[in-house]
């Protein structure tokens, strides 16, 4: 899904880091089913590295919750202004300022 969307809509020369890229966050057909190892979900966009198709493939409860509020996929495009976290719910999806949060390690201790 996430290679058809990437396909669809960017255009052949875009720049990895530009606006014009996409992130596509996507779920598989089973999450959410119950079936053994279905609670993944992919994280897609063009590679900095290659320039062509980068995709990572993560476990985890992410892929599930995405899926619970009703979205098969998740695109992102354009460029924040500023570090911003994005909340997701079934009628909505809200950004926040990430201030607080830049800089930090996954274990939320500060970089020095």
């Amino acid at each position: 899904m996430a290679a058809k969307i990437l396909y669809d809509n960017i255009k052949a020369e875009v720049e990895p880091f530009s606006a014009e890229n996409y992130l596509v966050v996507s779920t598989g057909p089973l999450t959410g089913s119950g079936a053994p190892m279905s609670s993944r979900f992919n994280i897609s966009t063009i590679s900095p590295l290659t320039g062509l198709i980068a995709s990572s493939n993560c476990g985890g409860s992410f892929g599930l919750a995405l899926k619970k509020v009703g979205y098969d996929a998740l695109i992102i495009t354009g460029k924040a202004r500023e570090p911003l976290w994005i909340e997701l719910n079934e009628d909505q999806v809200i950004f926040h300022e990430a201030d607080a949060l830049w800089g930090k390690t996954t274990n939320g201790r500060a970089t020095s």
